[in-house]
């Protein structure tokens, strides 16, 4: 039995997805036969596998299907599967990063600096020298060549925070900037919420 690796681009990912991981299982030790679809007999027998050339790029392609199934999940825009030789690294890298963060997982990460215009003057951290801050970005991604509104929010945690200097009093004041910098520690966790402004009006009292 042989595999000969076919091109993905334009699929749709949840199309090609469970023959790719067919084909990112399959190593010395394992073999592969036909049989009648329902769970029929078989009609071959066993084809043992050795190491297969493909194998390795299917796991990563794995990967990559299922970050586009579950961007699909929150956009109404059709995705399919990108030329991932001809897509920039740093595009498939937010592909995965982002597909990590609709499936639940936390990403952290680092940060430098974050410029801040102060809004309400309530929030204002009053005498602290650090503090935690969070933040909400909208969630984009970048797949053959377009960008993606996603119906989910970006949320970072800047797990300590702290002024570049001390404000004078009028920066402190509702439209005031602020420059903000790591503290103790430059560590920041990201994660996808729900974006409450697309909800009904009932369910975003909820929230």
């Amino acid at each position: 039995m042989q595999l000969n690796a076919q091109s993905l681009t334009g699929k749709t990912p949840a199309d090609v997805l469970p023959a790719v991981r067919l084909t990112a299982d399959l190593g010395p030790g394992m073999g592969i036969m036909a049989a009648v679809r329902g769970g029929g007999p078989a009609v071959t027998p066993v084809w043992e596998m050795s190491d297969e050339p493909v194998t390795p790029v299917a796991r990563w392609h794995v990967r990559l299907l299922e970050a586009l199934i579950a961007i699909q999940r929150h956009t109404y825009h059709r995705i399919t599967v990108p030329d991932v030789d001809a897509t920039p690294s740093a595009d498939l890298d937010a592909i995965l990063r982002v597909g990590r963060l609709l499936c639940g997982e936390r990403v952290e990460g680092t940060w430098s600096e974050i410029p801040l215009t102060v809004t309400t003057s309530e929030n204002f951290p009053v005498g602290a020298d650090e503090f935690t801050f969070a933040g909400l970005f909208p969630m984009t991604v970048r797949i053959n060549g377009r960008d993606i509104d996603l119906k989910m929010r970006r949320q970072i945690v800047y797990c300590a925070a702290r002024l570049v200097e001390p404000a004078p009093s009028e920066t402190d004041q509702a439209g005031g900037l602020l420059r903000l910098v790591p503290g103790s520690t430059d560590r920041a966790i990201v994660t996808a919420v729900s974006d409450v402004t697309d909800l009904p009006s009932s369910r975003r009292d909820e929230a």
